[in-house]
């Protein structure tokens, strides 16, 4: 097989919304939006991570970036790009991060208008 003399690019969305699943087997760098896809390529280990099984079970079938349930599967954190050089040399770089800071037009809500605020967006 030919090697190609381009990069190849992956990049995960800002939100997680459609995650991207990476298995760096043996032989090759697999990659799918989905855990059943990537498995039904082969050669990608599936016994469960306890890390990842700790975090599920702690918070309530919560997994973060980068584990999975999976060994041998990694999630591409959110906002981040990887780019894979024929070469192999891969590099990431987060192009977005939430910002949890409090705004100075929230200064002073109390934990009220917190709550108002969390009702009203589930209306």
């Amino acid at each position: 097989m030919a090697q190609s003399r381009w990069p190849t690019i992956l990049a995960s969305d800002r939100l997680g919304i459609k995650p991207l699943y990476l298995s760096d087997g043996a032989d090759a760098l697999r990659f799918a939006s989905t855990l059943p896809a990537l498995v039904a390529g082969g050669g990608v280990n599936t016994e469960l991570d306890p890390v990842a099984l700790n975090h599920y079970l702690s918070w309530h079938a919560v997994v973060p970036a980068p584990y999975t349930v999976l060994k041998g599967v990694r999630n591409l954190e959110l906002g981040t790009v990887m780019i894979v050089t024929p070469d192999g040399k891969r590099t990431r770089e987060t192009y977005w991060q939430a910002d949890f800071r409090r705004g100075p037009e929230r200064r002073d809500w109390t934990s009220e208008d917190w709550a108002q605020v969390v009702l009203d967006i589930r209306r």
